[in-house]
């Protein structure tokens, strides 16, 4: 699968359930589940799906589906770099806030 640039018009975040638990390492400290952005493509259509934070992605003509591919994703990555590089990544402290920005007024303020 090709990556290809997204340029979402919005962003959505739900939960995914990994097969896998994040006890074996962390001491039981948190349980496998990762936020996943979904990114829609108003030029091609269909979804991106995405972890922050760990390089892999998955696509897909509706959420399901990318959301599918990424745990395909997923699973490829982990067995690449293994497990502890995965969760290293993913326990990464995040926020996500949602801000009242128009990019046009952004990009008038720098001129």
């Amino acid at each position: 699968m090709l990556a290809r640039k997204v340029y979402p018009a919005e962003c959505r975040n739900r939960q995914l359930e990994l097969p896998f638990s994040r006890d074996s390492l962390y001491n039981s400290r948190m349980k496998g589940s990762l936020t996943v952005e979904l990114i829609p493509d108003p030029e091609l259509g269909g979804y991106t799906a995405r972890v922050p934070d760990i390089p892999a992605y998955g696509e897909g003509e509706t959420e399901e589906e990318a959301i599918e591919d990424l745990k395909e994703a997923l699973s490829a990555y982990i067995e690449s770099f293994g497990l502890e590089d995965a969760l290293g990544r993913a326990n990464v402290p995040l926020t996500i806030r949602q801000l009242d920005w128009n990019l046009q007024d952004l990009a008038s303020s720098r001129a």
